[in-house]
């Protein structure tokens, strides 16, 4: 819902005083709260609706098991925000070695390429 605060009232009012005149501005403000009770009113019935039907066909449970899961899951990625910010500053201060065994798997994969390719020369 939006969030109006003194001056967009007041600004508001001042408006609807010129535009409709002092005579009809309370029946105006009446019929308006009045159609705002009724969205409101009908808004609640809507949820309550909804939620009745989600309860009785078992998605309620669903949903919860979603949120339990999606609550698990932002709970690991806080966890892992700390180290994923020490990594960044590793590999953006030039401090990152890239691991030994990595570059033995580099080298390997790239030795069988070259000797595919030298294969298919002759």
């Amino acid at each position: 819902m939006p969030d109006f605060g003194f001056w967009e009232l007041t600004l508001t009012a001042l408006v609807a005083l010129l535009v409709v005149g002092p005579d009809r501005l309370p029946r105006l403000a009446k019929t308006a709260g009045h159609w705002i009770g009724r969205i409101k009113h009908m808004a609640l019935m809507f949820k309550s609706e909804f939620m009745h039907e989600a309860d009785k066909t078992g998605v309620k449970k669903i949903l919860d098991e979603t949120r339990t899961a999606a609550d698990e899951a932002q709970q690991e990625i806080r966890h892992l925000d700390p180290l994923t910010k020490a990594m960044d500053e590793q590999i953006s201060s030039g401090r990152f070695v890239k691991d030994d065994a990595v570059e033995d798997d580099d080298r390997k994969d790239s030795g069988t390429a070259q000797g595919a390719q030298g294969e298919g020369d002759k």
